[in-house]
């Protein structure tokens, strides 16, 4: 298969400053997590990034413990390793939301209208491509970080059978009729007329390292517009599913812990990405 997963191939395709931050580069045909794998490797230096991708996932983590459906030779699984200094910790919380900003950002440059559904999903068509999982590992001075995304390439029919909620891949975001690829797409990102997953891990990696990077040195300031931009939820009437039941909300915004604001009634309140799940009313998908 052309389109096998290639540590080489990944690592050519970044630009070189990024292949100076990456230590390496793990690739594995099946593994039960990647974000479990790249959580018990030995940690680089504080200012290197290590990655993981693979082929498929045997016990694939979404968030609030849910599985993460990963069929082999379908989509891209990877896990980024990376450090942040422990006086941030209150900062880790907006991690998913700029990393989802970074890849809306590179979606963009494809031709596609990408929004994110806080705290961690990424659509297209009010449909779910991608997610995101952060996991940490505190230490006396720093901690180490775990950025896992699932993002659905091209999934086989018989996996697509068993999720539960509205969903797109990526060769459906792009195909243009005649089954063609959007005009936008480079030809490095096809091989074989399919989407090479080689080009499109890099293209992932090098945006959450970058994303990173960036907000290291100067926070979520440099994201804000975007998110503002791909924000999907934001003066939305949803539904809150709690453990005391569903209710409807009108959603306000962040606040400045990146909790979610929202209008209960005459009562304005903070939900937690842990405490609720979010349906918008046009939208089924948890």
């Amino acid at each position: 298969m052309k389109n096998k997963l290639n540590q080489q191939k990944i690592y050519s395709s970044l630009s070189a400053k990024i292949q100076q931050s990456v230590a390496n580069i793990h690739v594995f045909e099946s593994l039960s997590s990647t974000n479990d794998y790249v959580m018990q490797l030995p940690e680089t230096s504080t200012d290197e990034f290590v990655a993981c991708v693979a082929n498929q996932q045997l016990a694939g983590k979404g968030r609030n413990g849910r599985q993460w459906l990963s069929p082999a030779d379908a989509n891209v699984y990877l896990s980024v390793g990376c450090h942040f200094d422990a006086s941030t910790t209150s900062q880790l919380s907006g991690l998913s939301l700029i990393c989802g900003v970074a890849v809306c950002r590179k979606l963009e440059t494809l031709g596609l209208m990408p929004e994110i559904k806080w705290p961690n999903d990424i659509l297209i068509n009010s449909k779910k491509l991608a997610g995101i999982l952060i996991e940490t590992r505190v230490k006396a001075n720093h901690v180490y970080v775990v950025i896992g995304m699932g993002l659905n390439v091209k999934m086989p029919a018989i996996a697509a059978g068993k999720i539960d909620q509205p969903w797109i891949d990526l060769h459906q975001a792009l195909c243009v009729p005649n089954n063609t690829m959007h005009s936008r797409v480079p030809d490095s990102l096809i091989a074989d007329e399919e989407i090479n997953r080689n080009e499109l891990t890099a293209m992932l990696l090098e945006a959450i390292v970058n994303a990173c990077m960036e907000y290291r040195r100067s926070g979520f300031e440099s994201f804000s517009n975007d998110w503002q931009r791909f924000d999907v939820l934001t003066g939305q009437e949803v539904v809150v599913k709690m453990e005391s039941g569903e209710h409807k909300v009108k959603v306000l915004g962040l606040d400045t812990n990146f909790a979610l604001r929202v209008l209960m009634g005459n009562k304005e309140m903070l939900l937690y990405a842990a405490d609720i799940k979010l349906k918008l009313n046009e939208y089924t998908g948890d």
